[in-house]
């Protein structure tokens, strides 16, 4: 079984502190501590919103530990994401506790699919204005 995968993933997400919805897109690393059990997953990349001022593209990224059950995966770790507000004393780049479960839609030999969900609680920063949650579908090869 392969090991060590490159992923690509984006999805829909709503962003605390928008009204605005937003559309992600990540790339990263998906490797096996212990196969079809425990995996670490690092991931970054942007969202966008899709709707215009005041809203501002997003970056994130994420180390993630994740436990797999059969075809159900959870996993949680440490993130950071940028302010959806520019100029906004509530509104901050920080530490996010991220949480992500998902399903995997496929598995192959070479390649795999994940529908996941996610959520990011931010540190030290107000949540209305800085929690993001989202869905989305990662591909691994």
């Amino acid at each position: 079984q392969k090991k060590l995968f490159w992923t690509v993933g984006g999805g829909l997400g709503i962003y605390g502190g928008s009204t605005a919805l937003y559309a992600f897109l990540r790339a990263g690393l998906f490797a096996w501590i212990t196969p079809d059990q425990w995996s670490f997953t690092l991931s970054g990349g942007g969202g966008l919103p899709l709707k215009g001022s005041p809203w501002r593209a997003v970056f994130t990224a994420d180390a993630l530990v994740n436990g797999h059950f059969q075809s159900f995966f959870l996993g949680t770790g440490l993130g950071v994401s940028s302010a959806t507000m520019a100029k906004d004393a509530n509104h901050k780049f920080g530490i996010d506790i991220p949480v992500q479960a998902g399903f995997q839609v496929f598995d192959k030999w070479t390649s795999k699919g994940q529908l996941f969900f996610e959520f990011r609680l931010p540190l030290g920063r107000s949540f209305d204005h800085n929690y993001k949650t989202g869905v989305g579908f990662r591909f691994l090869f």
